[in-house]
């Protein structure tokens, strides 16, 4: 619907779209071609709007305000939403105070409920850690890609996968040498039973055929044999 909107109602078609809640990715609609061509027009700072969603941070805005319309308080909420998602991949241990800081949020209240709508909206997976003032990431989506930007993401995901298959070739390694262990433990204990067992069977057979001692004879025996 949005590719044959124009004028004001596609600014505003902009507007509800950036407030969106359970929205991240923005890159879509900057390939439309009525969203193109606003890029040079009179009304080009609602293409910045939306490339500033797809790819920018709260930081960015702030730094060049003067190119986006007046943001609501809804967009100024998801903008910084999507600044929590650009950190929560470059590291998985989040300060409080950085956070409250960076992306002026108002208290640690305010930043919780941000990471709360964030987690049930499934755009990060973490815990937060009141005592010591962290945001643990365990997961999070990725953000929309720049053109220019997808041959690095591709030399990151070969370094990855080379990462990977170097880890399950030691794993395999490993692997092998653990069942060797195992078989060689398990051929020891076999031999050392099998020689226990023989051990056994011939101190029970010697004493089998032992013949017994003559009795040692007592004492009134003992006197009539010297007499």
């Amino acid at each position: 619907r949005l590719q044959n909107e124009s004028g004001e109602k596609l600014h505003h078609s902009i507007i509800i779209l950036t407030e969106t809640p359970d929205l991240f990715s923005f890159g879509e609609f900057l390939d439309l071609k009525n969203i193109i061509d606003l890029k040079n027009g009179p009304h080009h700072n609602y293409y910045e709007l939306l490339n500033l969603f797809a790819y920018g941070t709260f930081q960015d805005y702030l730094a060049t305000k003067e190119s986006y319309p007046e943001l609501s308080d809804k967009q100024i909420r998801k903008l910084k939403q999507l600044s929590i998602i650009s950190l929560a991949l470059e590291s998985k241990w989040l300060l409080y105070k950085d956070l409250v800081q960076n992306l002026q949020i108002e208290n640690i209240l305010v930043l919780e409920e941000i990471m709360i709508d964030l987690i049930y909206a499934n755009a990060v997976c973490a815990k937060l850690d009141q005592e010591k003032g962290v945001v643990q990431i365990e997961s999070s989506i990725s953000r929309d890609v720049k053109v220019e930007n997808i041959h690095s993401l591709i030399e990151n995901l070969n370094s990855w996968l080379i990462t990977c298959d170097n880890s399950i070739e030691k794993l395999s390694g490993q692997f092998v040498e653990a069942n060797v262990s195992k078989h060689q433990h398990f051929v020891a204990r076999r031999d050392a039973e099998i020689t226990a067992e023989y051990v056994r069977d011939g101190v029970l057979r010697r004493v089998a055929t032992c013949e017994p001692s003559a009795p040692k004879p007592t004492w009134p025996e003992a006197v009539k044999q010297k007499r």
